[in-house]
């Protein structure tokens, strides 16, 4: 093999064991030493284990857990990347029920993650919730997965949620992504 295509081989290898280690950073997994990558199994646990949480603090008609099956199940058959990416979504709107926890609700919720051998909600929802500023400092949205996440914080009038510039900032931000995202669509 050439000195080349060796070079190209290993920056490869390199790329991917580096988009690995980002996702591990991403979404963590409650473990403290030995981390490891969630895969679209842990994900699924999280998404069951997150809905009987969230049901736990919903009215009866707004209850989750009945409803969610369908959308597990159409995750279930869509393609590896797909379910992944479907499910990281998820979750980031989900964990928006989270975000006016108390801790003793988290280490409750905790508490039903570990039970179910789930990552932790603890563990999931802080690097969540720090792409939002990160994305804000950039002042761009990359992908769809961002573009979501800014929403549902822009979608949070509450106390907890974007206020002045930030608001107006994120509400642009999301302005120029719907844009560009539809001149794509009209481009042949």
């Amino acid at each position: 093999m050439c000195t080349f295509y060796r070079a190209r081989a290993v920056g490869a290898a390199r790329r991917v064991t580096d988009q690995r280690r980002r996702r591990i950073r991403q979404m963590g997994n409650g473990t403290s030493g030995n981390e490891q990558e969630l895969d679209y199994s842990d994900m699924r646990k999280f998404l069951l284990v997150l809905c009987r949480v969230l049901d736990t603090y919903a009215p009866d008609h707004l209850k989750l857990s009945d409803s969610f099956a369908a959308v597990i199940a159409k995750m279930d058959g869509a393609g590896p990347k797909t379910r992944s990416r479907q499910a990281r979504q998820v979750i980031a709107i989900l964990l928006e029920g989270t975000i006016d926890f108390t801790p003793a609700q988290v280490a409750a919720a905790d508490a039903m993650c570990k039970a179910a051998d789930a990552p932790l909600l603890s563990a999931v929802r802080a690097p969540f919730w720090r792409k939002v500023p990160k994305i804000l400092a950039r002042r761009k949205i990359r992908n769809q997965e961002e573009y979501y996440l800014v929403v549902e914080r822009l979608n949070d009038v509450g106390p907890t949620g974007l206020a002045g510039a930030e608001r107006e900032l994120a509400g642009e931000l999301v302005y120029k992504f719907e844009q560009s995202a539809e001149k794509r669509r009209k481009e042949p």
